[in-house]
């Protein structure tokens, strides 16, 4: 299902940047297309939203390491929204502000520069709270990275207690 909406999603950026964007659709047709440019899994009203930069969240060993960290935070991976921030950026940050979850999880460099606005490396970005539009953001390495080096597993888990502090968890 996740490669026929990316391949979808990747039809109509073609079809947006050939000037081709206007269509006769139907009102359930255009609402089920919005919610495919800002592309997420999971509890949209949920209190914790993950920000990802891929849109395979979780089907291999960095999604299983991923579920393996809600976990041991108590939550599931249903009780989460997690969203693909390298598709339709603009209508995931409205989705984000709509929604207004208590935290924001980061994952990796790519999804922290893209949510906090700036290139900050990662190691000056996680350990500590940010903010997006009075949301708390924990920026924190993503599973990929704690594969490629696992002396950045504590580091994640550092981050993670202080979020499950916040969400007194």
């Amino acid at each position: 299902m996740e490669s026929i909406l990316e391949d979808i999603s990747q039809y109509f950026e073609f079809l947006k940047q050939s000037g081709q964007e206007r269509f006769n659709l139907s009102c359930e047709s255009k609402d089920i297309i919005d919610e495919w440019w800002a592309y997420c899994e999971g509890d949209e009203d949920s209190d914790v939203f993950i920000i990802d930069n891929r849109s395979v969240f979780f089907a291999d060993e960095a999604g299983r390491l991923l579920i393996k960290i809600l976990q041991a935070m108590n939550l599931e991976k249903e009780s989460v929204c997690i969203c693909d921030a390298s598709l339709y950026p603009n209508e995931l940050k409205n989705k984000i502000k709509r929604k207004n979850p208590k935290v924001i999880i980061t994952l990796g460099q790519d999804a922290s520069n893209f949510i906090l606005n700036n290139n900050t490396p990662m190691e000056y970005l996680h350990g500590r709270f940010h903010e997006f539009c009075g949301i708390k953001v924990m920026p924190t390495w993503h599973p990929l990275d704690i594969i490629k080096d696992v002396r950045k597993k504590r580091d994640v888990w550092e981050d993670m207690k202080i979020v499950m502090n916040h969400l007194g968890l």
